[in-house]
């Protein structure tokens, strides 16, 4: 189990299957349940949860990082075609979401 944050009354981790596949699993106080769509798609890195979502970074490969955004539903990949750039490191100064970027200092997520 990796990192771990609370969004919405439950506990998000990043989950090792039996399978050796990664997940992203939310705990609710008595049973650990996948996250749909996220079931063996790549490692997550940082959690951060951020203006009413759940932020994380994750890796399909050594170069193929991503921003993803959870709401609760459902997880979108954040600018898909910009696969690689992000570099994990997410964090929360002064109202805002900032994350590592290769070619970037950083961004926010608004």
């Amino acid at each position: 189990m990796g990192n771990a944050v609370v969004y919405n009354d439950k506990l998000y981790v990043e989950y090792l299957q039996q399978s050796n596949n990664y997940c992203l699993a939310e705990y609710d106080g008595s049973k650990l349940n996948n996250v749909p769509a996220t079931n063996g798609s790549f490692n997550i890195g940082e959690l951060v949860s951020y203006n009413n979502r759940l932020y994380y970074t994750g890796s399909s490969g050594p170069s193929e990082w991503c921003l993803a955004e959870y709401d609760g539903q459902s997880v979108n990949l954040i600018d898909k075609n910009d696969r690689g750039s992000f570099t994990g490191g997410l964090f929360k100064y002064d109202g805002k979401l900032y994350f590592k970027s290769r070619d970037k200092l950083c961004y926010f997520v608004n």
